[in-house]
């Protein structure tokens, strides 16, 4: 029976790997890299009950160890109205897991020393010498300029929309409508700060400045910046801003999950018939990717092998180290206790205050539509969650965690 185990991940493992060259990453016996073999039953037991109790369509979830695959469970609807199976090249909106991909092209550009962190963003883009901070009467020039870091730390006084203050929250819907990068940037710097750069951590667009400024800095769009640089040396064949029609078979529907009177019930917001990312305006370096969890696990991979995959060194070491350490000491991180931020990744800084199970230095991060990925490299583990239901979400990333790592063994 153990054969036959094996025999099928190996063919499994060719299926999704056969038109790729070298970048394979096989399955092994987890208890030969320190995962508990039968803990993997429970892990798939308390992980589909998500999708059986309906709060969720469909989930695929990867456990990464030293390398290799010990895991990879896929279960559940690509599309719940046709009842079309998930399927393991399933391609999914990655929204915000976006980020770090555009924190990485943008970094490859620092290790050329194309720019330093510390460069003020108006030495590339002039308009930002012109930025103001919303006041009642009158509004301030900022303090401080705003440095390429703040961007990659959101740190920028840049937010979503989200803020306390909604005659700038009202400002900011027209940024969702604009065309092409430079359209963005123009509208984006008609709009105050909702803080000095520095002052403090907010989530927002800083990631969509970023991926205007590889373009500034490299001449070409981010898409092809992104292709030539991160996704053809990686052999990331199924990761695309714009889904090319030929895959639209494989990209499945996102959902809501809505309470009505008597029950609650998923439903469907952008279907995989007609999606957006079949027809793409603008290159959102902030949340514009689709990808496939096989293409993220080599991506991560990269990450935890210190910016190297197969004969390709896409970052320096040092460049990583630099990315996954916290780079807001200074600040309060407002997402979780025992987390801070580095350039693109939220960082575990206190795993004994963590409300779940982690390690100091584990970093990762996640999408709106229920993506999540996290790389612990003291433990050499990585771990990947997909499935398409919009924020907020169940309890499915933190039981998921905990069981990843109530299985290692000690």
């Amino acid at each position: 029976m153990k054969n036959i185990v094996y025999l099928l991940c190996y063919i499994f493992t060719y299926s999704i790997g056969q038109t790729r060259s070298v970048d394979q990453i096989l399955f092994t016996d987890p208890e030969k890299v320190g995962i508990l073999r039968s803990s993997l039953d429970s892990i798939r037991k308390e992980t589909r009950k998500y999708v059986d109790s309906g709060e969720i369509p469909g989930i695929q979830t990867i456990i990464m160890r030293k390398g290799k695959i010990v895991y990879f469970d896929t279960y559940g609807y690509a599309d719940i109205k046709s009842k079309k199976p998930l399927n393991h090249n399933s391609i999914f909106r990655i929204y915000s897991m976006t980020k770090p991909i555009v924190a990485v092209g943008l970094m490859m550009l620092y290790d050329k020393g194309l720019f330093d962190l510390y460069d003020p963003v108006e030495r590339f883009i002039p308009g930002f010498k012109n930025l103001f901070i919303y006041d009642s009467l009158a509004n301030k020039q900022i303090k401080k300029k705003i440095l390429i870091i703040d961007l990659l730390r959101h740190t920028s006084g840049i937010g979503y929309g989200w803020g306390t203050n909604n005659s700038i929250n009202q400002q900011y819907q027209k940024l969702w409508k604009t065309k092409n990068n430079k359209e963005f940037i123009d509208s984006l710097l008609t709009i105050p700060l909702y803080s000095n750069p520095g002052e403090e951590w907010r989530y927002g667009f800083s990631s969509d400045v970023c991926g205007y400024l590889i373009e500034v800095l490299s001449g070409l769009s981010l898409a092809v910046y992104l292709q030539n640089n991160i996704f053809d040396p990686l052999n990331m064949i199924d990761t695309h801003f714009e889904l090319p029609m030929s895959k639209e078979n494989r990209f499945i529907s996102n959902y809501a999950y809505k309470k009505q009177i008597f029950r609650k019930k998923l439903l469907l917001i952008d279907s995989h018939k007609n999606s957006k990312y079949l027809n793409v305006d603008r290159y959102s370096g902030g949340s514009g990717l689709v990808s496939t969890s096989y293409d993220f696990l080599i991506f991560c991979k990269m990450l935890i092998n210190k910016g190297r995959f197969n004969h390709n060194q896409l970052l320096k070491e040092s460049t990583i180290d630099m990315m996954t350490i916290n780079q807001i000491p200074h600040l309060v991180y407002p997402w979780g206790a025992g987390l801070k931020f580095g350039l693109g990744f939220s960082v575990v800084n206190n795993e004994d205050v963590t409300d779940f199970k982690s390690n100091n230095g584990t970093f990762g991060w996640n999408g709106v539509a229920g993506t999540s990925f996290s790389i612990d490299p003291e433990h050499e583990l990585v771990t990947i969650i997909m499935t398409q239901r919009m924020y907020p979400w169940p309890n499915l990333f933190r039981e998921f965690n905990d069981l990843v790592y109530a299985s290692i063994i000690k």
